[in-house]
């Protein structure tokens, strides 16, 4: 909100295993460094997610793989605006894959989508934190009967409710559509919707973000025969297409 851009990334040496660290670059709008900080934590953080919090300093989602002998987790990372580190935590998931979205709800929270491995389904997991970065629930959803889902954009509703879009693929493989789904403030599955595609397409729903207070439009991207599309398409707060 200061005008200024934030570049995140992992630094590492090729000499020390498990040893990528997250490094955050502001510079201003000349591509001028402001500031640099590399983030020394255990293991690797490879950061998906960036987002400036209500009191206008920096949290950063990041997948955290430390060794074989532990799951993965969810790192959250917190600086303030002149890239002084507040804290960092971090969540493990069991079987996780991925990190991918965060957002701060509206009290002060925050919480973070991506899939998980367990018994070879790809579940969705949301996990809700505390204004800290502290684990207070962790749900899993999958999209009927469909063995491999991941989630990418999470949005928080006028009625606290939560909508997160990704993709989903069938138990055949024969084709992977977009998804929406709607959970309660408090993670309970309320509904999915699914955008069906055809045999040799693939659609992946990758943001979504308010058109006012009941509208939603979902950006996608669309390939058949290796000939990517990417796409808008608005729905109501109920998941139905509206014009």
């Amino acid at each position: 909100s200061d005008g200024k851009m934030l570049i995140m990334g992992s630094t590492g040496s090729y000499n020390i295993q498990f040893d990528y660290d997250l490094i955050l670059i502001k510079i201003d709008l000349d591509g001028s460094i402001i500031w640099q900080n590399i983030y020394a934590e255990p293991g690797n953080q490879f950061p998906k997610h960036l987002l400036e919090s209500k009191d206008h300093m920096y949290v950063v989602t990041a997948h955290s793989a430390v060794d074989l002998s532990q799951p993965d987790g969810v790192y959250f990372l917190k600086t303030n605006a002149a890239g002084d580190k507040q804290w960092s935590t971090v969540n493990l998931v069991a079987g996780m894959r991925s990190a991918n979205h965060s957002i701060q709800m509206t009290d002060e929270g925050y919480a973070t989508i991506g899939c998980r491995d367990i018994n070879g389904i790809d579940e969705i997991y949301l996990l809700k934190t505390s204004s800290t970065g502290q684990s207070v629930w962790m749900k899993t959803y999958t999209i009927g009967n469909n063995y491999s889902n991941d989630a990418f954009g999470l949005i928080q509703m006028p009625d606290n409710s939560l909508i997160t879009v990704g993709n989903t693929t069938d138990i055949a493989n024969t084709h992977i559509d977009a998804f929406v789904m709607s959970t309660s403030v408090n993670g309970d599955s309320l509904w999915y919707k699914t955008a069906h595609t055809k045999a040799d397409t693939a659609m992946f729903a990758t943001q979504i973000f308010k058109d006012g207070n009941t509208n939603l439009v979902v950006g996608s991207q669309f390939h058949q025969f290796n000939d990517p599309t990417i796409f808008l398409f608005k729905i109501n707060s109920d998941g139905n297409f509206t014009p």
